[in-house]
């Protein structure tokens, strides 16, 4: 009889790009030195939960949801609206408070075998970040991820011989 596998399904959208080469320490999520104000903030967050079972997936639970903006305006790229479509009226409307979601998605994250993201590098910093901004102390790398454009970059490079990061 197989193992049943319960996984995430993450994708993030935010107010921009990061650079977020801090030191870390090694026993703790937090950064040894800290200037957070400039760290892009996530606008969107969307992590479906799903269980594999005989090699097909059943999706279990969908969670997507909007941010409250607690920042300054300027602080949401023009780059980013754009590309994302999510205005500061839409998140106004719409949105759910930063410390709420990231505890729905850190219970999410508790509950299952492994994640997967396009781009994880991506999206675990800015989670990273809101973990910091709402004082969650939690290691993202607990779970297992997978990085479906790293794994993407493999499957063309070895059918197609093309070596490109897939979008």
């Amino acid at each position: 009889m197989n193992k049943i596998l319960t996984y995430l399904v993450v994708d993030t959208e935010t107010t921009g790009l990061c650079n977020m080469r801090l030191p870390y320490n090694d026993s703790t999520l937090y950064p040894q030195s800290v200037d957070s104000e400039f760290w892009p903030w996530i606008t969107e967050i969307t992590f479906n939960k799903y269980q594999l079972i005989d090699g097909k997936s059943v999706l279990l639970k969908e969670n997507s949801y909007y941010i409250t903006p607690s920042y300054e305006h300027e602080m949401y790229s023009v780059e980013a609206r754009e590309k994302t479509g999510i205005s500061l009226e839409k998140l106004a409307a719409l949105g759910e408070p930063l410390a709420l979601v990231m505890k729905l998605f850190l219970a999410e994250l508790k509950s299952v075998d492994f994640v997967v993201a396009h781009n994880s590098t991506f999206d675990m910093k800015v989670i990273k970040a809101a973990f910091f901004r709402c004082d969650i102390d939690y290691h993202l790398r607990t779970v297992p991820w997978i990085d479906t454009m790293y794994y993407g970059r493999e499957f063309l490079g070895k059918y197609f011989r093309r070596y490109k990061y897939p979008k």
